[in-house]
């Protein structure tokens, strides 16, 4: 099967035209993406496309000026992503006996991944996840990563307030600027609710008939 690369911008579209499995997807990336890190020099001989071009039609304005791009590592990660999330849909709608055990430890590997081939964690993140491991709590970053969030996945109430306590005590007393802050709007537990929702209301018009 022959693709118009050009019309194909996101990963999601390639996989969509050639009808593969996340898996298939995953070793497509495994069996022709084979150099760990490639040059602008690579990719425009792989591309068989000018500098400018490159420049200014494939690339966004944050990687106009990079010399170097992990394909493979950015790519692996998207696909070996979306299949966590399957799983996880799916252990929670089966919800086996290790359910829990099983969903914490697909958010451990989500942040593993996130760490190691989207390379978008921090350092302190992963300090977050380290006491989690210990602790059995599966914890993973969330957001657009570099800093800011995580998620964590415990086992009950007495789990969820053990790990805030231990992260109050090992991570948060040791960061200057938490402690000029309420540490409870900072790391705080709560339960499993819907998502954002609009309800749309129809007016019904009362129809008032005339008195006689």
């Amino acid at each position: 099967m022959k693709l118009n690369w050009r019309e194909l911008n996101r990963f999601a579209d390639l996989q969509k035209a050639l009808g593969y499995s996340l898996e298939q997807m995953d070793a497509l990336v495994h069996a022709n993406l084979s150099l760990n890190v490639y040059t602008r020099t690579d990719l425009l001989k792989l591309l068989e496309v000018t500098e400018e071009d490159f420049t200014d039609n494939l690339l966004t304005p944050n990687t106009r000026n990079s010399q170097t791009f992990k394909l493979k590592q950015r790519a692996l990660h998207v696909f070996q992503e979306a299949l966590r999330v399957q799983q996880f849909i799916e252990t929670a709608k089966s919800t086996p006996e290790d359910c829990i055990s099983r969903m914490k430890a697909l958010m451990k590997q989500s942040h593993e991944s996130l760490r190691t081939l989207y390379e978008c964690s921090h350092e302190n993140l992963d300090q977050i996840v380290t006491i989690s491991d210990r602790l059995g709590v599966g914890t993973r970053l969330t957001g657009a990563g570099w800093g800011g969030c995580t998620v964590a996945l415990c086992d009950g109430v007495e789990e969820s307030k053990r790990f805030v306590e231990t992260l109050k005590a090992e991570f948060y007393a040791n960061i200057p600027k938490a402690q000029a802050s309420d540490i409870g709007s900072l790391c705080f537990t709560t339960s499993p609710q819907r998502g954002a929702e609009i309800y749309l209301i129809e007016k019904q018009q009362n129809n008032i008939l005339p008195t006689p």
